[in-house]
């Protein structure tokens, strides 16, 4: 085909055609934009939305642990505690046997057996209530034995029943008495 066009008129057709693909040219990237800022914005949502539901998943679970983990951080303490100060007036009411054993067998006499003793600690913290039962082949050893727990120091509140004095042989006794543990 021949165009036998005058050249002013094919300038014109020229700018139309330019006008046109500019002009679709501008309406694709009108749309490309506006898909672009729908689907950015589509994301951000969801980003936005997840993150949100993470910080409340996460302040539930700081709450359910600082209730748990305190709680139980609590009851850990009170039981240590708990154990500490019965470890602290079992360790403050201890009594040192050995020397506690070898001043009762200075105090008995040499014809005196034990059949028992016992001890624990009295009322006030500083003593130990004791209790000695025994026998003695006669009334001598026993009157030996409350002379020598009399005059003893560590030793108070010496108390024997009365019917220990009733026999002069074959005596079986019973000694109670404050044993000062320092």
């Amino acid at each position: 085909m021949i165009n036998l066009l005058p050249l002013s008129e094919k300038k014109n057709l020229s700018g139309e055609r330019n006008l046109k693909i500019a002009l679709i040219f501008g309406v694709v990237l009108f749309f490309f934009f506006i898909s672009l800022i729908l689907v950015l914005s589509a994301v951000d949502f969801s980003v936005f939305s997840q993150s949100q539901a993470e910080k409340i998943l996460l302040d539930y679970k700081k709450q359910e642990f600082s209730k748990s983990g305190a709680q139980d951080f609590k009851e850990k303490i009170a039981s240590m505690n708990k154990t500490l100060n019965s470890l602290s007036s079992f360790y403050g009411t201890k009594m040192d046997m050995t020397g506690f054993l070898e001043k009762i067998s200075k105090l008995l006499p040499e014809g005196i057996y034990l059949e028992s003793l016992s001890a624990a600690p009295s009322s006030n913290g500083n003593n130990f209530s004791v209790s000695i039962s025994g026998i003695a082949p006669v009334i001598d050893d026993v009157i030996k034995l409350s002379d020598n727990l009399k005059n003893n120091e560590g030793v108070s509140q010496v108390s024997f029943p009365s019917d220990t004095w009733l026999h002069k042989e074959n005596i079986l006794f019973n000694v109670t008495f404050l044993f000062n543990k320092k």
